[in-house]
């Protein structure tokens, strides 16, 4: 299909547009309720433009469709998109997406999905659908691209990339939670098997109070010797991502791996890279877990049965002019801090006038698998983090398990936490070029600033702290030997 417009279907009332289709109940087994659905018997769709339509309360049953296609997306999706190749130029534009069995907007194509743009809808309340035993759930997403059969159920949806796709002005607000029962409950959740996501922009974004998470891109793999697909060039700018609380607990989450949920932005592969994030003037607050989370997990296969593998890498991550506070206070031990990057090896990461306060963990988190390099975190506020006091909180924490080298924490403030500043080559190897200075360190219940070296430590600069009233104020730790350390002012 080519170059089809859908628009302007809507009226003075709620009930006037693209609304109420599907069974009454909701139950009626073969029939299929979305609003607009492009079924598996259309191949590439290309020029398709949905634009100003009210499409609200449309009803479904998760069961085979009379016409015996595939049903990757389920039934009661605002849109339904399953065609069997690819989806590019596509607009989705100034729609009102309400209170839909499933999701707003599920697309599920065999192909890829690029050169696209998604601006200006609103995506509230979708998935009030229940989970139905033997047969699934609504998924409750505001609006999902799923190529993972975990999801589709459909092999033919594996391996298919997300690139150039521009999200701007979106709203997506309360989904999955009208029914906490349902499958999933992103705001935004793009989610691929062994292929990348890549070129996508969020401008202008919303995520409130979604029931699992706001925003959520995943590059999945279940078979341990194929790499998950990297994530790379994702741009946030002015997005808000807060009070998605998360429920560690939902049975039907465990089974879209989603258990590990609750995140304000979560950014995961299961062993892929994760390479040239910008995020600038980004608030993720009061989030059950995480509120910004960058990590590349090690794992492979189906959640919680997953086999270890090696984590990819991180590189080049620039923060900029963000909160994050308030998160992770339905969070596992460990897994609530304000800003996370996590993987095999971390290097050239950038934070600046970041705050991260009172968070359930760390203020801002770096923890490297084997090496971290070439970290600078300036100018930001990491105060009272540890909240649940299990004294796992610090204001900045950065570690690896090997090497790690050139780290600069300068003109910061890092008061009232369990430990303040604290950087660590904690296994086996070398710390090299830490600076810390002109910052503020005071009342921790640990250290102020703490040095650890599980070798050595070359070369670290401790200049123009104030450091009171803390549990120590400088803790230096070399286990072998240390050189060039100067501690002044």
């Amino acid at each position: 299909g080519e170059n089809v417009i859908i628009s302007n279907n809507k009226g003075v009332t709620p009930e006037e547009g693209i609304t109420h289709n599907g069974p009454e109940s909701g139950l009626v087994d073969g029939e299929e309720g979305n609003g607009i659905l492009i079924t598996a018997l259309v191949t590439e769709v290309r020029g398709l433009t949905i634009l100003g339509n009210v499409i609200n309360s449309n009803r479904g049953f998760n069961g085979e469709r009379t016409s015996d296609v595939e049903n990757r997306c389920k039934d009661g999706n605002g849109v339904a998109i399953e065609n069997s190749g690819r989806l590019e130029d596509f607009t989705l534009s100034g729609n009102d997406f309400r209170l839909n069995f499933n999701n707003g907007v599920c697309i599920a194509n065999a192909g890829d999905f690029s050169r696209s743009t998604v601006q200006n809808n609103k995506f509230h309340n979708n998935g009030t659908g229940d989970l139905q035993e033997d047969i699934g759930a609504p998924f409750g997403d505001g609006f999902g691209v799923y190529h993972d059969e975990t999801i589709t159920e459909d092999a033919a949806t594996n391996g298919w990339r997300i690139e150039d796709i521009t999200f701007s002005g979106n709203d997506y607000r309360e989904n999955g939670d009208v029914n906490p029962e349902s499958g999933l409950g992103f705001g935004l959740h793009l989610r691929v098997e062994r292929a990348e996501i890549s070129r996508v922009s969020l401008t202008n974004e919303t995520a409130l109070r979604n029931y699992l998470g706001g925003i959520r891109f995943v590059t999945d793999t279940d078979e341990e010797a194929i790499r998950s697909g990297d994530l790379r060039e994702i741009t946030l700018t002015n997005v808000q991502a807060s009070e998605n609380q998360g429920d560690p607990r939902n049975e039907a989450a465990e089974g879209f791996d989603s258990l590990d949920n609750g995140d304000g932005i979560a950014l995961l592969t299961d062993n892929g890279d994760i390479d040239f994030i910008t995020a600038t003037n980004v608030t993720a607050s009061q989030n059950g877990g995480f509120g910004f989370r960058i990590e590349s997990d090690g794992t492979a296969g189906d959640k919680p049965e997953e086999t270890a593998v090696t984590m990819g890498d991180i590189d080049t991550i620039k923060v900029s002019d963000s909160t994050f506070d308030f998160n992770g206070d339905r969070a596992a031990v460990g897994r609530g801090s304000g800003l996370m990057m996590a993987a095999e090896t971390i290097r050239t990461v950038n934070v600046k006038n970041v705050k991260a306060n009172n968070n359930n963990d760390h203020g801002v988190q770096v923890t490297g698998n084997r090496n971290v390099s070439n970290v600078t975190i300036e100018n930001g506020g990491f105060n009272n983090n540890d909240r649940n006091r299990d004294t796992i909180g610090d204001g900045v924490q950065v570690n690896a398990n090997e090497d790690m080298s050139n780290i600069t924490v300068s003109n910061s403030e890092a008061s009232g936490n369990y430990g303040g500043i604290r950087l660590g080559a904690v296994g086996r190897q070398i710390g090299q070029n830490l600076t810390v200075q002109g910052n503020k360190a005071n009342n921790n219940v640990k250290e102020g600033i703490a040095f650890m070296a599980g070798r050595d430590l070359i070369k670290g600069t401790v200049a123009n702290n104030t450091l009171t009233g803390n549990g120590t104020g400088l803790d230096i730790t070399v286990i072998a030997r240390g050189s060039d350390i100067q501690v002044t002012g």
